[in-house]
C-alpha cells in the first residue's frame, strides 16, 4: 500500500470514529504540515514534548500566551495551529503536551496505562508549572504581556498557576468556572441522570485506581479533579482576569460562571471580565453549527491589549 493510500485510510478511519467530516481538513493539514516539536526535561526527568505557534510578526511580538487544552488524550499537533487562526496581533503561543501523548496521536483509540497513570490534576499543574517556569527562565520575554490560557479541563490549572507565577500578567479561561469540581458535576450529572454523589463515594474507596472507571475516565482522574476548588486561587489573584462560557454549555454549568461573577462581587474584586455567548455549547458554537470562536479570540485581544 502506498503512502497516499496509508493516509487515505487513515483519513476515513478517524472520520468514521469522530462521525465528524469538518475534522478531515484539520487531520489532513497537521500531517501535511505537522508542527514542529520540541522538548523539555521536566523536574522528575521526564521528557516533555510543547509546541509554539508565531502569529503575526516574531521581531515585533508583545504577548506570549501559554496555552492549557482540555481532557482527552488527542496530540496538540492536530488542532493548536487552526486553534488560533482567528488570534489578532503578534503573538507567541506556548503549548504542552500531555505525558504519553505521541505526536500523531489522534486520541480516537484508548490510551495507555501510561497516559492514565499521569492524567491527574496534580500531575498537570506540577508539569504545567515546570514546563512555563523554563520558558520563562529561558526565552527572552522581558516586557511581554504573559497569559495563561485554559479551557475546559485546563481552566482550574491555569488558574492555580496564574496565583502561583508571579510574571503571569494575564489569566483567561474559557470553558470553566468557579465551583468545587463537584459541585460544578452534580449540575452537569442531573442533564444526564448520573448520581456524582454516589460516583463520588465509590472513587474515594479506591482513589488511585486506573482500572476502575466511570464517565470515561478514571477514579484517579475523578478523585484528583471532583475537590478541587478554583476560588481558593483566584481570590487571591490580583491580575486581570477573563472568563468566557457559552451559555448552553453541556459540559460546564454556566452556573458556574455565575457563581465566580457573583463570589467577585460579592468580595469587591474589581479584576474580572466575564463573556458570555449565548445559545453556545462548550465549543463555542451555536445551535446552527457555527463557531464563535473566532469571536472570542479578538475579543480577547483587545482586553489583553488595553488592560
Amino acid at each position: 500500500m502506498t503512502n497516499k493510500n496509508i493516509w487515505t485510510l487513515a483519513i476515513i478511519i478517524f472520520v468514521s470514529m469522530t462521525g465528524c467530516s469538518s475534522k478531515i481538513g484539520m487531520f489532513v493539514s497537521a500531517n501535511i504540515s505537522p508542527l514542529e516539536q520540541h522538548h523539555i526535561s521536566l523536574s522528575d526527568g521526564y521528557k516533555a514534548t510543547y509546541y509554539k505557534v508565531q502569529i503575526g510578526d516574531s521581531q515585533k511580538t508583545d504577548t506570549v500566551v501559554f496555552f492549557i487544552g482540555g481532557s482527552g488524550h488527542t496530540s496538540l499537533n492536530y488542532y493548536l495551529k487552526s486553534y488560533f487562526e482567528d488570534l489578532d496581533g503578534n503573538v507567541t503561543v506556548y503549548a504542552l503536551q500531555k505525558r504519553y501523548v505521541d505526536h500523531r496521536e489522534t486520541g480516537q483509540f484508548k490510551p495507555s496505562n501510561k497516559f492514565l497513570r499521569y492524567n491527574h490534576y496534580p500531575q498537570w499543574v506540577s508539569d504545567q508549572k515546570d514546563f512555563i517556569n523554563s520558558i520563562i527562565k529561558n526565552e527572552s520575554l522581558t516586557g511581554k504581556k504573559l497569559i495563561i490560557f485554559g479551557v475546559s479541563e485546563g481552566g482550574n490549572i491555569a488558574a492555580q498557576l496564574a496565583s502561583e507565577i508571579p510574571q503571569i500578567t494575564h489569566l483567561m479561561v474559557l470553558g470553566s468556572g468557579g465551583m468545587v469540581g463537584i459541585d460544578e458535576f452534580r449540575i452537569w450529572g442531573k442533564k444526564y441522570n448520573i448520581d456524582f454523589d454516589k460516583l463520588y463515594q465509590q472513587v474515594k474507596e479506591h482513589p488511585d485506581s486506573i482500572e476502575r472507571q466511570a464517565v470515561g475516565q478514571t477514579y484517579k482522574y475523578w478523585a484528583s479533579v471532583l475537590p478541587v476548588n478554583p476560588m481558593d486561587y483566584l481570590k487571591t489573584i490580583t491580575i486581570p482576569i477573563l472568563y468566557i462560557v457559552g451559555d448552553e454549555d453541556e459540559m460546564v454549568p454556566v452556573e458556574s460562571v455565575y457563581f465566580l461573577q457573583n463570589t467577585f462581587k460579592r468580595l469587591k474584586k474589581q479584576n474580572l471580565t466575564v463573556k458570555v455567548y449565548p445559545g453556545c455549547n462548550h465549543m463555542l458554537q451555536d445551535s446552527s453549527g457555527k463557531s464563535h470562536r473566532g469571536d472570542m479570540l479578538r475579543f480577547a485581544s483587545k482586553w489583553w491589549g488595553t488592560e
